[in-house]
């Protein structure tokens, strides 16, 4: 998983039987739903630097994601902060 304000792939992302996530956002709440129990949430908090601009999540034109599942999202407090860019190989 990358995880981050922004998030940007420019090179090569391989889970040749699992999931890679690319998840953009000011607060970011991971949780296994699998586990044995339920494990307590993780929580990733961010901030994007002043007057930043472009995508929150960013799959480059030369970058390639292999899995056999993708997720990508990316959330803030406008239309255009959950602007995805997908110009690479998914």
């Amino acid at each position: 998983a990358l995880i981050g304000a922004r998030v940007i792939n420019e090179g090569h992302v391989t889970a040749q039987e699992g999931t890679v996530a690319m998840v953009a956002g000011a607060k970011v709440q991971l949780r296994d739903f699998n586990a044995p129990g339920g494990l307590s949430p993780i929580t990733v908090e961010t901030a994007l630097p002043a007057g930043s601009t472009g995508p929150l999540v960013d799959n480059t034109s030369s970058a390639v994601i292999e899995a056999v599942r993708t997720q990508v999202e990316a959330v803030a407090g406008n239309v255009f902060g959950l602007a995805i860019n997908l110009q690479g190989v998914v």
